[in-house]
């Protein structure tokens, strides 16, 4: 399943609906669950082999130490899952403006206004950070970034190369749409330049 984005027009401004595709970070999460297993296997080994040895203030210490830390593996695994197929972006463009929401799950991780008027570039870049759930890119994926005069931003998500054209070729319309097309000019290799 590719990623999905869905475009709605109001009389107050257009949206786009951009859809994770968790299917490409499961892969990615299996490795961490790989990991927790075997915490969870040395762990249970580690409290047998001391509570064999009839020590039991050791016994309690490595299970009130560990045992904690063994929870929160789990619980950062759990919710990188279900952000992973729930994760999502909101664009909403209106006259001048181009407001970024990142969501999932129903909490805000990002919002960002950016002046319309004010964009000078917008460009596709393979992705290069760290993985940072919810937004986790593949490794063979990139992401979207916008530079203006003011400030930037980095969106989409898990974008292959056809998926980022298609993407900002829509961005382009819609923010053409609300501005002067005078104001700008149109590179063809993904460039958005102020005139």
């Amino acid at each position: 399943m590719p990623n999905q984005f869905k475009t709605h027009t109001s009389d107050a401004g257009t949206t786009i609906h951009l859809k994770m595709n968790g299917e490409l970070i499961e892969n990615l999460i299996a490795l961490d669950c790989i990991a927790i297993t075997l915490f969870d296997i040395v762990f249970v080994y580690g409290v047998y082999e001391v509570y064999a040895e009839n020590d039991g203030a050791l016994t309690l210490v490595l299970i009130f130490l560990v045992l904690p830390f063994i929870f929160y593996l789990h619980y950062e695994y759990r919710k990188n899952k279900r952000w992973a197929k729930n994760a999502e972006e909101i664009f909403f463009i209106s006259k001048n403006n181009l407001h970024i929401s990142k969501e999932c799950l129903g909490e805000k991780l990002l919002t960002k206004d950016i002046n319309t008027q004010k964009i000078i570039e917008i460009v596709y870049r393979p992705w290069g950070g760290n993985s940072n759930p919810p937004f986790l890119p593949d490794c063979s994926q990139g992401t979207i970034h916008l530079i203006g005069y003011e400030d930037g931003c980095s969106f989409g998500i898990n974008l292959n190369k056809e998926e980022a054209e298609a993407f900002i070729t829509e961005l382009r319309s819609l923010i053409m749409q609300y501005q002067e097309p005078r104001h700008f000019i149109f590179a063809p290799h993904m460039h958005l330049a102020k005139d």
